[in-house]
Order: structure tokens, then sequence, then C-alpha cells
């Protein structure tokens, strides 16, 4: 059980960095050993979604940055 709150915590963590799909990963690791887990679910859909926020935001960032510049 200690390992498994570890890693949670480490999920956790990673998602407050900002490190998303490591908390994806993270979590989809512990849904593998417990499928049913609601509280692992939403971990992991909140993860994604976050992952694929910062995407969509860093495309749209690359799209209207004028040719030529680097502060990205």
């Amino acid at each position: 059980m200690e390992d498994q709150i570890a890693t949670v915590t480490l999920a956790d963590i990673y998602f407050r960095q900002g490190l998303y799909d490591r908390a994806a990963c993270v979590y989809g690791q512990l849904l593998a050993r417990a499928p049913y887990d609601p509280a692992l679910a939403e971990g992991l859909r909140t993860a994604r979604l976050a992952a694929r926020d910062r995407a969509a935001a860093s495309r749209e960032r690359d799209t209207e940055a004028p040719y030529g510049t680097t502060d990205h």
C-alpha cells in the first residue's frame, strides 16, 4: 500500500510541476493495477486534458508568432 501512496504522490507532484505527460503515465500505471479506482481515473483524465490544453496553447502561440521571432 505504501508503494501505491508514493506512486500517487509522485503523480500528484508531476502534475503540480506541470509535467502532465509524466503524471498521466503514472496514473495509467496505477489504473492498470486498480482499474476501477475512480480517483485514479479522474487523475489520468485531468492530466491528459492538461497536457492536451498545453499542447494546443503552444501550437496557437507558434502560429501567432511573427516569422523570425524566437520568444517562445
